[in-house]
C-alpha cells in the first residue's frame, strides 16, 4: 500500500475548488489550466481503480481525499472508508476514517468459487476459514460460510461488507 501523498494547504485548495457535501461533488472556483473552466466539475474515474480522481499542479489527487481536507481543513486520514462501498459516491455522510483492515473488510468482494470463507475438503467436509485462521469444520458450504460472516461480524463492526445496513440512509440513497 503506497502512502498518500500531502495535499495542497487548504486555503489554496479553496480558492481554487468547492465541495457540495450533499452531493458529493466538486467544482472548480476558477480556471487552473487553459482546458479547464471555473464552476465544471472535477474529475474522471481512473480505470485502474475506478475511483474519481483529478489533476492540480501537476499531481493526480483523488476527489474523496480533497473532500475530506474541504470539509475538515486538515490532511485526510491515510485510509477513507466508502460506507456503501460505491466508490464513485464521494457525499459526506459516505466517507468515514478507517483503518487499513477495516477499508478492506468493506470492499466489494471478486466472485468465488465457494461461498467466502467456505473451502471444501478431500473428505467432502468444509472449512470455515477468515484471515488465515481457521474456524471450524462445517458439513455444507453454508455452514461454514455462516461461520466465517459471523466471525467477520465480530471482527470488522460496522465496516463488515456483511454488516446489517439495510437501512443506512447511505446505502438507500441511490
Amino acid at each position: 500500500m503506497a502512502k498518500a501523498k500531502p495535499l495542497p494547504p487548504v486555503e489554496v485548495l479553496r480558492e481554487f475548488f468547492s465541495y457540495d457535501p450533499e452531493t458529493g461533488i466538486i467544482t472548480r472556483n476558477k480556471r487552473t489550466t487553459n482546458r479547464n473552466k471555473a464552476g465544471e466539475t472535477v474529475g474522471w474515474v481512473n480505470p485502474g481503480d475506478g475511483y474519481m480522481r483529478f489533476e492540480f499542479n501537476g499531481k493526480a489527487i483523488k476527489n474523496h481525499r480533497l473532500a475530506w481536507k474541504l470539509m475538515t481543513g486538515v490532511e485526510p486520514p491515510q485510509e477513507i472508508d466508502h460506507i456503501n462501498r460505491d466508490k464513485l459516491d464521494n457525499r459526506w455522510v459516505n466517507l468515514r476514517e478507517a483503518s487499513y483492515a477495516q477499508n478492506q473488510a468493506n470492499r466489494t468482494r471478486r466472485k468465488h468459487t465457494y461461498l467466502p470463507g467456505a473451502r471444501r475438503t478431500v473428505t467432502g467436509l468444509w472449512f470455515a476459514t477468515a484471515s488465515g485462521k481457521h474456524l471450524g469444520m462445517a458439513s455444507s458450504e453454508q455452514e461454514a460460510h455462516d461461520a466465517y460472516v459471523k466471525w467477520h461480524r465480530e471482527h470488522y463492526g460496522e465496516f463488515s461488507v456483511f454488516a446489517a445496513q439495510l437501512s443506512s440512509p447511505v446505502l438507500d440513497a441511490g
